[in-house]
């Protein structure tokens, strides 16, 4: 099993590995820390380009990876700002947990990509798709049952169509309408 502890500059991620650690031993599992700093002091790389913190984020998985495979828990504390660069870097664990620690800096020019963020913005993007699939299938089905029931009543295609339709986008605005006032009354969609 491998944690990934990440978060901003000054967030705690070194503390929270280090309780983390200690709570492991304490019930008999074997753990390796792999504190960044530390580590990017030992490779000697002072790249901080996205080339140069990508490389040093890898060269730490494969680490880690190594450290798994022999049964060990590994807690690895590194900003990882991009999460794109979280997931290569799981991609080499077999088990592992990203825990996120809010708060702290960042330094100049950069910027952090929280789990929240993106699972928030993933979310949404499933949530509309989603949401405009289900809507236009079903108004396609209510349009098409309108139509089969004028038609039975008008016994005319042509009149049964243009009451079908005219029916749904007046059905459509008192839908939306009654939706759009529900929602504003109890304040939602607001964050």
């Amino acid at each position: 099993m491998v944690y990934l502890v990440t978060g901003k500059r000054n967030a705690g991620k070194t503390h929270y590995a280090i309780t983390l650690a200690s709570e492991l031993r304490a019930v008999g599992k074997d753990v390796i820390s792999i504190d960044g700093d530390e580590y990017r002091a030992v490779m000697s790389n002072k790249d901080y380009s996205d080339e140069g913190r990508l490389r040093n984020l890898i060269g730490a998985a494969v680490l880690a990876q190594g450290y798994e495979k022999q049964g060990y828990v590994v807690i690895l504390s590194f900003v990882a700002p991009k999460q794109e660069w979280r997931e290569e870097m799981q991609a080499y664990w077999k088990e592992s947990k990203v825990i996120y620690l809010p708060g702290g800096t960042l330094w100049e020019n950069t910027t952090y990509e929280s789990p929240e963020e993106v699972v928030r913005k993933r979310w949404r993007r499933i949530k509309v798709k989603k949401l405009a699939i289900q809507t236009i299938t079903y108004r396609l089905f209510i349009v098409a049952c309108y139509f089969a029931f004028c038609f039975i009543i008008f016994g005319d295609g042509v009149r049964a169509f243009e009451f079908s339709i005219k029916w749904s986008v007046v059905n459509l605005c008192l839908y939306y309408g009654f939706h759009y006032l529900w929602a504003k009354r109890n304040k939602l969609g607001k964050e």
